[in-house]
């Protein structure tokens, strides 16, 4: 047998056009591919960004309920309940007297006077009365 010559055909695409064609096709989608990069990357460090805020917001949540917690206990207290009754409400155990002095305000302060709870006290009445109580004797 002998080989037959085989006749030489145009190809329509040689390796050069094929190379081209490839190119062409492929560039869009790498320049696709890079844009979606770029905007996928400044979402993320934004998230970052907002994560961290998160995450500072949280610290400080977190850190109001470790004081309001210790508030709780401490306010939760025999000692601070009863702290709360006498102040806010005036309330007083059995066998006590409540006194409350004011501060002098403009016009007491002339004539020595301090307001007081019950009117008619002066600062010379209480005093003698707490020298009295404690049996301080005068000189």
């Amino acid at each position: 047998m002998i080989a037959k010559k085989r006749k030489n055909k145009k190809r329509f695409l040689t390796p050069a056009k094929k190379s081209l064609l490839f190119t062409i096709l492929l560039l869009p989608l790498v320049i696709y591919m890079a844009a979606a990069n770029i905007r996928l990357n400044e979402e993320r460090q934004k998230v970052l960004k907002d994560l961290a805020q998160v995450k500072e917001t949280a610290n400080t949540y977190s850190e109001k309920e470790k004081n309001l917690n210790s508030l709780l206990t401490q306010a939760s207290t025999p000692a601070a309940l009863e702290k709360v009754a006498r102040e806010s409400f005036n309330l007083q155990k059995p066998g006590e007297k409540i006194l409350v002095v004011k501060k002098e305000d403009a016009a007491a302060s002339t004539s020595g006077v301090i307001a007081t709870k019950e009117a008619g006290f002066s600062l010379q009445t209480v005093t003698d009365w707490v020298k009295g109580k404690l049996g301080i004797a005068e000189k």
